[in-house]
Parts: structure tokens; C-alpha cells; sequence
């Protein structure tokens, strides 16, 4: 739940809930602030949630409700990485870790004037978020699956559940409040009738750097090619001909080109983390006569499609954007292939192919590197 006492969009104008890198909306600030950023924190393949947004007479209030079946599923979300959620189950023991996820709104919100540089002239309402951070409060709480073992620091305790408070009213030290929203939660439990296997991908901000390991390699796999494969479509949204015609004689017509617009779409969980450029590799009309452009013209061709009616539409991150919206459950990336028209007496194109490159996530290294900074630069 999240009571929101600022407007809007000085949250949005401070990157509150904003992509990183625009892959898939991922949130980089907790909490969310509106529906579209609380269903970002819950896959839809693996989430079924339900939001509740109300206005306030000073902000707004956000419920969600997200029900789950796989654990892993959890530990995996945007909301688990945001929490940092931690499960483990070793020696007959349930071990539960997290963060409340404030922090860095919490230190954001102490930014002094001297500091904001570009923020305090350019974002309207900043004056007043920072008014209002002595309001600040964030509750997180969990109910354990058996009697609580364990907690720290300590919460309060009512049977099985266990909730920790960080409240700006009641802490006078900005600096030991933001420490506070940053916190590692833990608690513990008999692991007695669990039937779940947690799988926890590595959480390095769960942890000191001097207790990190030099090399981490956090678990994760692409998804079956032939799967990708299977699934994938090509929808044509326009076609777009252009042909020049020179009536003086002088041979001064300009380039004929021909251009569909279409997107490739896929289930969202099958969708790449990063799109390739799209290439035709064979477009012929009917009579058999092949309609590929050279590279320069190809590359003409593209320049002037950026410049006319579908200006933009060659798939970049803000259109993928708009066209998931419509499709609910699928992801779409608008695409332009670009060729010569056939000619006048020739009424149809035969065949075209074309091919993109998808790149997917599938794992990352984290090398540490002790030394790199000298002792001397590091101010305590």
C-alpha cells in the first residue's frame, strides 16, 4: 500500500518508478505511485493482481494485491529485487531477509539545495517533496509460515508476523533515518511442513562489500529458441510506396522505394532484453524479379523513412512502449523493411524475408575489485 502526499508527477519528474535502460519498465525506485508502475513490479505470467487507486484531498492512495503460486516467482519479481528478498532453508530452519525499499527515496528527499543542481531549477514540486519528508514512514511485515524464532533488528511481534516501522516523525537524524529505510530485516522460523525450495538469485546488496565474493554468477537461463521460435509473429501495420516520376526530361526523378511497417510479437516473457536491427533477406514480386536494395540504398531508404509519415517507427524503446499497452500479455517491436517497388505492371509481391537479431539475459559475473580505489581518495 502506498499513500502518496506530494503530486504526481514531481515523483515522475524525479525518476520515482522510471526504467532502467527502458527494458521492460523495470522500476528503479520503491515504491510505485501508480497502476501502470504496480503491475511492473509483478509479472503478469506469474502474478494475478488486482489495484485499487484512490485520490486524497493532499496526494493519492495505491493498493495492490498480488497472489502467486511459486515462491521462485516472488524471489524473482521486480518487487522481490526491490525488497532484496532472501529465503533460505538450511538445517531444518526458515531464514528470512529484506530491505523496506525506501532508502533511496528517503535520501532523495533530504537533497539539499547546494547539491540538486539541475533538480532544484528544472523540477516543479521539489520544494514542496522536501517539505514533506518529515512525513515519511514506511511499515514492512511478514507472517511466517511457523512460530517466529528470530528477529532483528527487533520489530513487533504478534504471533507469526513480524513488522518493522522507520518513521521520519520519530527520528530526528535524517542521515540515521535513511539508514534505517536501509536496513537488512531478518527473521526466522521452523522450516517444520515446508514443501517449497526456494532458488535464490544473488542479492550483492544484501550484504557488505568486504563480505561479497570476488566472483559471482548470478543463475539464470535464456528461453528455449524453439519456444522464441514457435511463438513469434510478424503483424504488417502499412504499406508506404513511393515512386518519382520526371516530367523534364533531365533524369533528375528521385529514389522509388517501397516500405512495410510491421511489428514482431511476442509473449512478454519470451520477449528479448534487447532488440537487433531487422534485414531482408530475399523480397521477390511476381514475375520472380528480386526487389532487395543495395546497402546504400537501404540506408537512404531508412533515413527518408525517418524523416516522413511513420517518422519513428522503426522500433525504438517509446513505441514498444505504447504498442505493449495495447497488447496486454504480448510484446510487440515495430520493425521497417525497406525495398524497391515492383514495377507499374507488376500487382504483387511474392514473397518477402526478413530477420532480426534477439539478445537475451541469461546470466552476468560480478567481479570484485578491492584495490581499485586508493585508501587515500576514500573520505570516512
Amino acid at each position: 500500500e502506498t499513500r502518496v502526499l506530494v503530486p504526481a508527477e514531481t515523483l515522475t519528474a524525479l525518476g520515482f518508478g522510471m526504467g532502467a535502460g527502458g527494458e521492460e519498465g523495470m522500476p528503479v525506485v520503491y515504491p510505485p505511485t501508480s497502476q501502470d508502475e504496480a503491475r511492473r513490479f509483478f509479472p503478469a505470467k506469474d502474478f494475478k493482481v488486482t489495484v485499487k487507486e484512490e485520490a486524497a484531498d493532499k496526494g493519492s492512495s495505491l493498493v495492490v494485491t498480488a497472489a502467486f503460486k511459486d515462491i521462485n516467482a516472488l524471489l524473482a519479481s521486480p518487487y522481490g529485487t526491490a525488497h532484496g528478498l532472501t529465503i533460505t532453508i538450511t538445517n531444518g530452519a526458515l531464514s528470512f531477509k529484506a530491505v523496506i525499499g525506501i532508502e533511496a527515496a528517503a535520501r532523495l528527499a533530504e537533497m539539499k539545495d547546494t547539491d540538486a543542481g539541475l533538480f532544484g531549477e528544472q523540477v516543479p514540486g521539489l520544494d514542496e517533496l522536501k517539505k514533506r519528508k518529515d512525513e515519511m514512514r514506511a511499515e514492512f511485515r511478514v507472517t511466517m509460515p511457523n512460530a517466529v524464532a528470530s528477529a532483528s533488528p527487533s520489530g513487533t511481534r504478534e504471533g507469526r508476523t513480524v513488522t518493522w516501522v522507520a518513521d521520519r516523525t520519530k527520528q530526528t537524524n535524517a542521515a540515521e533515518f535513511a539508514q534505517q529505510a536501509g536496513a537488512v530485516l531478518e527473521t526466522s522460523c521452523p522450516a517444520d511442513g515446508l514443501k517449497f525450495s526456494p532458488k535464490m538469485p544473488d542479492r550483492l546488496g544484501m550484504l557488505p562489500f568486504r563480505d561479497a565474493p570476488a566472483g559471482v554468477v548470478t543463475s539464470g537461463d535464456a528461453p528455449d529458441m524453439n519456444k522464441v521460435l514457435a511463438a513469434a509473429k510478424f503483424a504488417p501495420c502499412a504499406l508506404q510506396v513511393t515512386r518519382s516520376i520526371d516530367l523534364s526530361g533531365e533524369g533528375g526523378a528521385g529514389q522509388n522505394l517501397a516500405q512495410l511497417v510491421g511489428a514482431v510479437v511476442l509473449p512478454r516473457e519470451l520477449a528479448p532484453q534487447k532488440w537487433g536491427a531487422v534485414r531482408i533477406d530475399e523480397v521477390v514480386d511476381a514475375s520472380g524479379a528480386s526487389l532487395k536494395l543495395s546497402q546504400d540504398e537501404d540506408e537512404l531508404g531508412m533515413r527518408r523513412f525517418a524523416g516522413g509519415r511513420y517518422g519513428g517507427g522503426t522500433g525504438d524503446e517509446a513505441e514498444d512502449d505504447d504498442a505493449d499497452k495495447a497488447a496486454g500479455t504480448e510484446h510487440r517491436h515495430l520493425v521497417t523493411l525497406s525495398f524497391q517497388p515492383p514495377d507499374w505492371k507488376v500487382k504483387q509481391i511474392a514473397r518477402i524475408k526478413g530477420s532480426i537479431a534477439l539478445q537475451y539475459f541469461a546470466g552476468a559475473q560480478v567481479v570484485k575489485l578491492s584495490n581499485a580505489i586508493p585508501a587515500t581518495w576514500i573520505r570516512e
